[in-house]
Parts: C-alpha cells; structure tokens; sequence
C-alpha cells in the first residue's frame, strides 16, 4: 500500500514538470510569435522614416549660390537658390547711404520704430544703411524668392591709438563652424586697453513711487519721421517724463498710426494725475499744429 503511494506520488510530479515545461515552451513562442508581428507592423513605418530622412538630408543640402562684395571696411554676402531665379553671370554691388541724405534719416525713423527705440536715440551710436542690388549688364535683377543678407563689419577700436579690431565672422568661414549664431570675434591689447581711462560707473536708481504712463494712438501724416513727432514734447515735463516709446504700429493704404507711450516718474514723490494731464495736453496741442491728430 505505501509503495502504491510513492509510485503515484512521483507519477504526478512528473506530470507537474512535464506541464510546467511545456508552459515555459508555449510563453517563449508566444512571445517570440509578438515580437515577430510588431516587427513586421513597424518595418513600413520605419522604412517611411528612413526614406523621409534621407529626403530631408537631400533638400538640406541643396546647393546654395552665393555672391560676395566687398567695400572700405565691410563685406556684403547674399546667398540664393535656384528657386531664386538669378541668372549666371550676375554682381552684386552695395553702396553706403550717405548720413547726411534723406534716405538715410528714413531708414533711421524706420529702424528705430521696429525696435521701439525710440527713448534711447541719443544712445545709438552708430547706423548703417546699404544699397544692395544684383545686376547683370548693368540691369537690375529682381529674385523671385527670398534671399540670406549679410553685412560682416571690421572696424578699429580707437581710444587715440588702435588698441584691436573686432569684426563678425564671414558667411563663407561661418558655414563651415557648427554654429547658427553669428561669430563676433576680437583682438585687443591688453596692456594699452588697461591704460584707457577709467569712467567710472553711473547710473539712475529707480525710482520707489508709482509710475504713471499715458498712451496716445497718432495718426502721423505720411513721410513724417519721428524725429519731427519728438518735438511736440521736448523740453516738457525734463523732471517727470523719463522715456518715451512706440508700443504699436497701425497701417492700412490711407492711414499711418502709432502708438506712442509716454511713461512718467519722480524719485521725490507720488505723481498726480492732474500735473501728468496738464503736460499731455500741452503734448497734444503742439501735435495738431504739425500735423499729427489722436486716433479716433
């Protein structure tokens, strides 16, 4: 009877390993059996990838033209593709525009609007304008898509004597760094930099009481730059009217608008509204006589 016993005992451990085995065998297949489906799933997708990648390593490295001129202390640089639809055989010429021109003051008033610059004219130093144009036998080429404009300065940094250059790098030597940005570069001597006067460090504290700013939406006639608009309030308000700017353009095919903030402030005491009002009407009464009314 014992013996009886252990001989079924063993029978039916065998009979556990053997289907514990099998299980093991019908998993590994089963997942052997995904694998094998998601792999081929996946395989078109992967191929679409690929083959979109490689299209887009292809329209990367579409060959770019570029023509270079080069003037007294600058470099003008335009590059273009086909799609541009330049013809062989074109220049490009670029030539400064006088300081002293009413072009140059255009683009100045232009500039200086797209920056919302316009409390801190007396800050810029320096501005630049170029005539840039393509030409083939003297005729002036109009590219049919847009095209990548670089102007590469070299200027010497003069405090009575050079002390270094500095300059932008060149498209040309640009393409071949692995950097989007603009490369600035510099050459200073040290020693004669370290002998420069010291001009000290100035600057305005802030003030602790409220500022009040006051908007004006001008329709502005055109050709009018703003140079002229700055006169209806210079010399008002010289110890409570700390900046001025353009905060918004407003344009349609008869109408040119702006506006301009006018943001006051005291480092001695809280504003009035009354004393900030009599000034803006003083502002607007000298706008209407050049010319410029409130936005209706």
């Amino acid at each position: 009877m014992k013996q009886d016993v252990l001989q079924d005992a063993d029978k039916y451990m065998k009979e556990r390993r053997r289907k514990k085995w099998w299980h093991k065998v019908v998993i590994s297949l089963a997942a052997i059996v995904v694998f094998c489906t998601t792999y081929a799933l996946i395989l078109p997708a992967v191929t679409l990838e690929k083959d979109a990648s490689a299209g887009e390593e292809q329209a990367g490295e579409e060959s770019l033209m570029q023509l270079n001129y080069t003037g007294s202390d600058y470099t003008v640089a335009v590059q273009y593709g086909e799609d541009a639809g330049i013809p062989e055989g074109a220049m490009l010429k670029a030539s400064e525009i006088p300081k002293d021109s009413e072009e140059y003051q255009k683009y100045l008033s232009q500039a200086v609007e797209a920056m919302n610059a316009s409390e801190n004219m007396e800050n810029i130093k320096l501005a630049r304008f170029f005539d840039v144009q393509l030409l083939r036998e003297n005729e002036k080429i109009e590219p049919k898509s847009p095209m990548e404009v670089t102007i590469s300065y070299q200027q010497t940094i003069e405090t009575g004597e050079e002390i270094g250059t500095i300059g932008i790098v060149h498209p040309v030597a640009g393409k071949s760094i692995d950097k989007k940005a603009s490369i600035v570069f510099a050459e200073l001597d040290i020693e004669e930099f370290a002998k420069s006067e010291d001009l000290g460090i100035t600057y305005c504290e802030p003030s602790k009481f409220p500022p009040i700013d006051y908007d004006l939406s001008l329709v502005v006639p055109q050709g009018m730059l703003f140079d002229a608009i700055k006169t209806a309030w210079n010399g008002l308000g010289k110890d409570i009217l700390k900046n001025t700017r353009i905060v918004d353009t407003y344009d349609t095919e008869t109408v040119h608008s702006i506006t301009v903030r006018f943001e006051f402030s005291s480092n001695q005491r809280t504003l009035s509204s009354a004393e900030v009002q009599e000034i803006m009407d003083k502002v607007i009464e000298n706008l209407s006589k050049i010319g410029v009314e409130l936005r209706k």
